[in-house]
Formats: C-alpha cells, structure tokens, sequence
C-alpha cells in the first residue's frame, strides 16, 4: 500500500493503537472497513479508459475478522464474479 491514503490510513492504524478506553487498546477493539463505491474492470476499453463493474472490494481487518480470510472469487480474467456471497448465505445474522 503505498500514496495519499496508505499514509492516511497507517495514521488512523498508529492513532487507534495509541489509544485505550475502559474496553482496552482502541485498535484490539475496532473492526475496520474500507471499501469503495464502485470496482474498475481490469482491462482499459476502446476509449482506453476503464469500465464500471457492479461489483467491489472491500478490506475488512479487526476484531472478530480471521487473518488470511477470502470470500467470493472472479473468473479467471478477474472481468466478473464467478460467486456470489452474502451474510446470510455465510450463515451469520441468522
């Protein structure tokens, strides 16, 4: 991770961990979220531009997230979904 926002977020990372409450260290106690509105195809369009996917990554990292853990998947081109995840069908929220 590197730019504007790795620095950004090594900041918010090293804020967290240098703080505590009455639960314990902010960073042990925070489940963290970033994600984006919107994916990118992989592969520049004949405007050589990219093209909007409807699907998106998200970075989840924290409390209660097990390292090294991977949900869905693409097709080999990485163009389009092969899965389809929700909760519900991971079997949290009942």
């Amino acid at each position: 991770m590197n730019g504007a926002f790795a620095d950004s977020f090594k900041r918010f990372i090293a804020a967290l961990d240098s703080q505590s409450n009455e639960h314990g260290n902010l960073l042990a106690n925070t489940l963290i979220i970033v994600g984006s509105d919107l994916g990118r195809f992989p592969k520049l369009n004949a405007m050589d531009g990219k093209d909007h996917l409807p699907q998106t990554n998200f970075f989840f990292a924290g409390q209660g997230i097990a390292a090294g853990t991977s949900h869905g998947r693409t097709n080999p081109h990485r163009s389009s979904l092969s899965r389809f995840l929700s909760s519900r069908a991971l079997g949290y929220w009942g």
